[in-house]
């Protein structure tokens, strides 16, 4: 499945473009981002865990700049992510806990 989003300002003249590309279990895969003259200024791809769950976003700009992040997760006997860790240049930025009831 292909989706686009689009971003007019009502005070500038700026437009701004999304195309994200979904996967046949409804994850989103890639995304591309385009500026106001159509031109392409960053891809970005998911990968996911065999849970389903989001394990790396790498952005590519049209510099050549590549941006990643890396999550790890930590899961309870019933597969349910108790952990959720995000690392940026192998910097650990986030850590989320989360408890489940059964």
């Amino acid at each position: 499945m292909v989706e686009e989003s689009e971003w007019h300002s009502p005070y500038e003249h700026f437009f701004s473009k999304d195309i994200y590309i979904y996967n046949n279990k409804g994850l989103k895969v890639e995304k591309k981002s385009y500026s106001y003259d159509n031109s392409l200024f960053t891809t970005t791809t998911y990968l996911y865990n065999k849970k389903g769950d989001l394990k790396e976003i790498k952005t590519l700009t049209d510099s050549g700049n590549l941006f990643c992040k890396i999550y790890k997760y930590k899961y309870d006997n019933q597969g349910n992510w108790i952990e959720k860790r995000e690392y940026e240049e192998n910097r650990l930025v986030n850590k989320i806990k989360r408890k489940y009831q059964y």
